[in-house]
């Protein structure tokens, strides 16, 4: 009888514990890169076992990543996710048409993303009348909290038909009540052919946000020797903040420089609008 009941007992805990691993499996990944590992598609940069925009992750990259072409993302994550870079993510696209290129790209909500090592992203839209977007890391969503204490360069080169925009930030965050905070160094070049382009270092919208920075951005908008008039103003923003009752405290250093005709082309050190936004010396923490 004892050996019955033992019998069942340990059936009884085996059913508990594959039910705790199958529910570890499906919600919550961890998903390491070591340093010695080159990884070169948006599949297995990270070791996933299918798609890298799944919820509930843990990605720790120190590794180096390479991802090229159009749509090109690094690290590509959404809810509830931690995301940390020590090592290397390099994105690039050359095309002749639309294009978007992301170092980290995370969608959704309680977000966590720390870049302590490198982010480059890169790139080349040909003559087109479509609109191109880089960004070194971009968030979408709430109670997201955003800190590069690493280094973030961006480069964008656009000559297009009139009528196309380009946008090319360091650090873009869109929504409410998140925390972005760069102690490391940013730095923004675009290259103006034809068309209007826009750089930023640090470009936050939405309400309630605080964005410090105590590192080094860098932005410059330049133009091609031989090109014509752009249809419309270049602007270039070191930190550039839309929306309402957000904190920005800057003690670093904040650079934004041009080489375009000033006809064409409107630069900014910081340029806040909306209502309720506040400017300190002192650092904000987290709403």
């Amino acid at each position: 009888m004892k050996e019955k009941y033992f019998l069942s007992f340990v059936f009884f805990i085996l059913i508990l514990l594959s039910l705790f691993l199958d529910k570890g499996n499906a919600d919550d990944f961890t998903l390491y890169s070591g340093n010695a590992s080159t990884q070169t598609n948006a599949k297995d940069k990270t070791g996933a076992p299918d798609i890298l925009n799944e919820d509930n992750f843990t990605i720790e990259s120190g590794a180096s990543i390479s991802v090229e072409g159009s749509g090109a993302k690094g690290i590509n994550a959404g809810n509830n996710t931690t995301i940390t870079n020590s090592g290397s993510i390099s994105t690039s696209v050359n095309a002749w048409a639309a294009i978007e290129t992301y170092g980290i790209y995370a969608i959704g909500n309680n977000t966590i993303i720390k870049n302590l090592g490198t982010i480059k992203a890169d790139s080349w839209i040909g003559m087109t009348s479509d609109s191109s977007k880089t960004s070194g890391i971009y968030s979408f969503g709430t109670n997201i909290s955003i800190t590069n204490s690493g280094t973030i360069i961006i480069s964008s080169k656009d000559w297009a038909n009139p009528g196309s925009y380009t946008t090319a930030y360091g650090v873009y965050v869109i929504g409410n009540n998140n925390f972005i905070d760069n102690s490391g160094l940013i730095n923004v070049s675009v290259l103006q052919i034809y068309r209007r382009v826009e750089g930023s270092g640090l470009y936050v919208e939405g309400d309630d946000n605080t964005i410090n920075n105590l590192g080094t951005i860098i932005v410059n908008i330049s133009e091609d020797s031989f090109s014509p008039s752009p249809i419309g103003s270049s602007m270039g923003y070191g930190i550039n903040i839309y929306g309402d009752s957000n904190m920005i405290s800057n003690l670093g250093n904040v650079t934004v420089s041009t080489t375009a005709d000033s006809t064409y082309a409107e630069i900014y050190g910081i340029n806040i609008e909306g209502n309720g936004n506040t400017i300190t010396k002192r650092l904000k923490s987290p709403h």
